[in-house]
């Protein structure tokens, strides 16, 4: 395995899947002749090495990976990241209207946050969310978009393999992804990590914060789907003392094609 595979694996691997209505994804290459790609992060390759980052021998952008599995019509949608106009979401609706399905990739880079710059929001930029709805209710196949936030680099490949079914998506939230009235419970400058209800201060990170999220901390769906009931010892067992707030579960695949190769599932609430 080389660089550029191992990267792709990894891009694979760390795809967290946040929605999949009426199971969406993954589409199928053989149904799917053409396929709209839409977005300012669709053919970028600056928003792709992130803070720091040294210069990569070669790129490969969405619409590369894209392109491997078939016939793909390409729009920007918006003229840079910050979509600060709409003048191009209508030839970004036209390709909709003329594709079998349609992938929107949109998101941040690092001219509106970054080292020494901060969002005032934890909306997306501009027009971004105009361009989802518009394009969304003209698309006459399947949609999916991917909010592209944090760093990356020449991952997309494996972008690509996770939307057309190469690789179930394994990954999980590191963080969590707050409600966008967060920013709005705490002054910018406020740096402490617990909570101070006098000042109706709502703490940070996971370990802290107990309010309302988009995402909670570790969330990730996946294209198995799974089953699980209660069991009894069988014959030859290792015996292990459960508290009252534990419990013991078979776990049992029910779908075919996507299996992780050390299945784990951790279910809490019970």
């Amino acid at each position: 395995m080389n660089i550029f595979e191992l990267a792709a694996e990894a891009a694979s691997e760390g795809a967290v899947l946040h929605k999949n209505i009426n199971e969406t994804l993954t589409l199928d290459s053989a149904k799917f002749k053409n396929i709209a790609v839409i977005g300012p992060h669709a053919n970028s390759t600056a928003a792709m090495v992130g803070n720091y980052a040294g210069v990569p021998c070669r790129y490969v952008t969405p619409l590369d990976g894209i392109s491997s599995f078939g016939e793909v019509i390409y729009e920007m949608g918006c003229g840079e990241m910050t979509c600060r106009n709409d003048s191009l979401i209508l030839p970004a609706m036209e390709a909709a209207k003329k594709a079998d399905a349609t992938l929107l990739l949109v998101g941040l880079d690092l001219s509106i946050e970054a080292e020494s710059l901060d969002r005032e929001d934890l909306l997306l930029p501009g027009y971004q969310t105009q361009l989802i709805n518009q394009v969304a209710q003209v698309s006459r196949g399947p949609l999916s978009y991917e909010l592209d936030i944090l760093d990356k680099k020449e991952v997309e490949l494996g972008f690509a393999d996770v939307v057309f079914g190469k690789y179930n998506p394994e990954g999980r939230l590191p963080l969590i992804w707050y409600e966008s009235s967060y920013v709005d419970m705490l002054p910018m400058t406020s740096m402490p990590l617990r909570p101070v209800d006098s000042f109706g201060y709502p703490g940070r990170t996971y370990k802290f914060y107990n309010g309302a999220t988009v995402y909670p901390f570790g969330y990730g769906l996946s294209y198995t789907e799974f089953g699980n009931e209660l069991s009894s010892p069988a014959e030859a067992y290792l015996e292990i003392k459960l508290n009252k707030h534990e419990q013991c579960h078979d776990l049992n695949h029910t779908s075919e094609g996507y299996r992780q190769s050390c299945p784990a599932v951790f279910v809490d609430d019970l």
